[in-house]
């Protein structure tokens, strides 16, 4: 049910053809390369352009509306080179390395198996029993900046005869949740040689979730799971039979009309990841029974609505810069020309401060609403609006008092002008490379 890339050629010697198909989604797995390449075109074309325009629009002559031109193209570039490098994080896949053993079919499951099974031996651990396991996720719900509570069924198949001597269960390590909140048995199905028991779970997990690049971010939402008997060298395998499809970006084991406001589902998927211990939990202990133990993992993929965090965040800023840029054009050393377009310098001091009052308020609420450690992207539009308010209170109070620089007495105030929109998104397509190359 996924686009797919077909790339056909016949073989005349033999009358038969070779067809390879690509999931679309897929193919494009590792971008780096690509997006560095893109970014660097990108540059270049923006300084290429700034220079070709000074020549179209003749700012060497100096004249006013020459220069005008080339600062509005230039500003245009900016924008744009900054919303490029949105785009290309934008349309990023999140899921697109790991290091960890992803399982998408029973072959990978087999060849994996096998690998540890030989492992095994090398530790001298009694051999495996091996537990198919699979989970079907209803709800996530996101409670704090490090704190996903989850809901959903889990299942698990043993075999009569040889699962007889284990018990049957599941543990989630990193689960917060108290006693309110075990496992409840759904059901249950038995045959001649199998035992089916699936659960009813609700449980909070913490987890360490990075939002340097929000808006820009995505949320690994993972279920980590043992085997209530995991010191029997008991290992979980994902049940991929129960599922219609394994390809992570159909996301199995999710429900079809999940809700998450705000986050898009990008994938889903099951992998191992090899972890070693330096306890023995109380247990009767062997050498290196502890050591290089497979986990069974269940990760879904969110990805944030970028259009959300722009109308409330984003928008907001830009608003504010653009009324500043207002206030910078009204400055003028020859104010009195029309007093009833002008300022004094205490009203722009005074206006400038309110300013800073919105935007820390602004920055305060946006901290305390995902309480991340450190800075984050979209903080830097506050830094940048911070820096642009004291750029405008200092003009003005310079211009007020009388004092001769020669940078603004240029046709009366006119370079701080003209640089205004050029200076601020040059830092923003800065601010914008350094957290996103």
């Amino acid at each position: 049910g996924q686009s797919t890339w077909l790339f056909f050629e016949p073989i005349p010697s033999t009358g038969w053809a070779l067809g390879v198909v690509f999931i679309k989604d897929e193919i494009f797995t590792n971008t780096d390369s690509l997006r560095h390449k893109l970014i660097w075109i990108a540059l270049g074309g923006i300084s290429t352009l700034f220079f070709l325009s000074i020549i179209v629009f003749r700012a060497y002559e100096g004249r006013l509306w020459s220069m005008w031109l080339v600062s509005i193209t230039t500003s245009g570039l900016l924008g744009g080179g900054v919303g490029l490098i949105w785009y290309l994080s934008f349309i990023e896949r999140p899921d697109k390395t790991t290091e960890h053993t992803v399982i998408v079919s029973q072959p990978g499951l087999q060849s994996f198996l096998e690998s540890r099974s030989k492992i095994d031996k090398q530790l001298k651990k009694a051999p495996a029993a091996y537990i198919p396991t699979g989970i079907f996720i209803q709800s996530i719900e996101f409670q704090g900046a490090n704190n996903v509570f989850i809901s959903g069924y889990i299942w698990q198949k043993y075999t009569k005869g040889i699962h007889d001597g284990i018990s049957r269960g599941f543990v989630f390590p990193e689960s917060i949740t108290g006693t309110d909140f075990q496992p409840v048995e759904a059901y249950r199905y038995e045959t001649e040689t199998q035992e089916v028991i699936g659960w009813y779970f609700e449980t909070a997990i913490r987890q360490n979730f990075d939002y340097n690049r929000y808006p820009f971010d995505a949320k690994d939402v993972w279920l980590r799971m043992w085997h209530q008997d995991f010191y029997k060298n008991v290992i979980l395998v994902p049940d991929v039979e129960s599922y219609k499809l394994m390809n992570p970006t159909s996301i199995p084991g999710v429900e079809k009309d999940f809700v998450l406001p705000g986050w898009n589902l990008e994938s889903s998927f099951f992998y191992y990841r090899i972890n070693s211990y330096n306890a023995y939990f109380g247990f009767p202990h062997e050498a290196d029974a502890y050591q290089e133990v497979p986990e069974l993992y269940f990760t879904i993929i969110a990805k944030r609505n970028f259009l959300t965090v722009f109308i409330s965040n984003v928008m907001p800023s830009m608003v504010l810069a653009c009324l500043l840029f207002v206030i910078q054009m009204i400055i003028s050393e020859k104010h009195r020309v029309n007093e009833a377009m002008s300022f004094t310098a205490m009203e722009i001091a005074s206006t400038s401060g309110a300013f800073i009052f919105i935007v820390i308020l602004d920055q305060i609420n946006l901290r305390n609403s995902i309480a991340a450690g450190g800075i984050i992207y979209l903080e830097f539009f506050y830094f940048i609006l911070y820096l642009i308010i004291l750029w405008v209170t200092v003009n003005a109070l310079i211009l007020a008092s009388g004092t001769k620089i020669a940078l603004l007495d240029y046709k009366d105030n006119f370079i701080p002008k003209l640089l205004y929109w050029p200076f601020f998104l040059k830092v923003l397509l800065i601010v914008t490379l350094i957290a996103f190359y």
